[in-house]
């Protein structure tokens, strides 16, 4: 993980097409759903150097895994 105890909320699309190339140099686009199309955009933003921080839009809702744990602070 990028930081390592600390999570925030982040905005992503629900519902995303991504183009890529396969390994035989095909053109494949596919539509991405749910916690597969979250990641996916999370893990382009590595490739473009920017970690979660930078997207969490209310800074005031940061929170460690301890907190979250002691306070049941799960996403419902």
């Amino acid at each position: 993980m990028s930081v390592p105890s600390i999570r925030g909320k982040v905005e992503r699309y629900k519902d995303i097409e991504l183009t890529y190339y396969d390994e035989n140099g095909k053109q494949i686009t596919r539509q991405l759903h749910g916690f597969f199309a979250r990641l996916v955009q999370h893990e382009c933003d590595h490739l473009e150097g920017i970690v979660f921080l930078e997207r969490v839009k209310d800074k005031n809702g940061f929170a460690t895994i301890d907190n979250i744990n002691k306070y049941n602070l799960r996403e419902k």
